[in-house]
């Protein structure tokens, strides 16, 4: 099965085309009726300043919205930046990881937030509603800098590098949806069934009397849809 999943900047990048085209239709129009008037007015009646001036209007409307263009690339590029290597969502042996990009701080050296949540799969309910894919269960919700919030794994669960984390720097909530960036969220919905199956089995055979029948572990063929991410991701921040 697979284990790690990013997020689709496509939605993102699509509405900064959107956010540019817009202003630049709306300050198209009086541009081209500015270079119209001074093309078809060319009577000798007319001053320098009213030339100077339908010129001065088709240039602003121009730098304007370069002005706008860039900006929203700007901002829409450091955006899509942060949620690519902040966003994902992780599946562990004890624990489902999500993380969130959540913009930067201001001042200082204006380091990225993130808001991370760590799903206990004990008791854990899974459904989907509308596309997306809800858990319902024991939820920890932390959220700081994203060094701060750097973890390693530890018998299927996230353990924080800062040690109050672990003891009380979280709240605790019993809901989250999966955020609509994560594609087929369908066969992320199986990928977690299959995890909670095995982590279920797994308790079983701790919790088993010692000479007891243990439940088989049940293996897939190869050959499935599903597969096994390589471990290469940096989770120490």
């Amino acid at each position: 099965m697979r284990n790690f999943f990013h997020a689709n900047t496509s939605g993102l990048r699509k509405a900064s085309v959107i956010m540019s085209a817009v202003p630049g239709a709306v300050l198209l129009l009086p541009a081209l009726l500015c270079f119209m008037s001074l093309y078809f007015d060319r009577s000798a009646t007319v001053s320098v300043q009213a030339v100077l001036m339908r010129a001065g209007l088709a240039a602003a409307c121009v730098a304007v919205w370069l002005v706008i263009s860039f900006s929203v690339y700007v901002l829409c590029r450091r955006r899509m930046n942060g949620i690519s290597r902040h966003t994902y969502f992780e599946i562990q042996q004890n624990a489902f990881i999500l993380s969130r990009y959540a913009g930067r701080v201001l001042g200082g050296g204006g380091g990225p937030v993130r808001r991370l949540y760590v799903i206990s799969v004990q008791d854990l309910k899974l459904s989907m509603k509308n596309g997306r894919l809800i858990f319902e269960g024991d939820i920890r919700q932390y959220e700081g800098g994203s060094e701060t919030l750097g973890y390693h794994i530890k018998r299927g669960k996230p353990e924080f590098d800062e040690w109050w984390l672990n003891v009380n720097g979280y709240k605790r909530i019993n809901r989250i949806e999966l955020p609509a960036c994560f594609e087929k969220q369908s066969f992320i919905f199986r990928c977690c069934k299959i995890a909670l199956a095995r982590s279920q089995r797994a308790a079983q055979i701790r919790k088993a009397p010692p000479g007891a029948r243990r439940p088989a572990l049940k293996r897939r063929s190869s050959r499935g849809r599903m597969y096994t991410e390589l471990p290469t991701f940096d989770r120490n921040w």
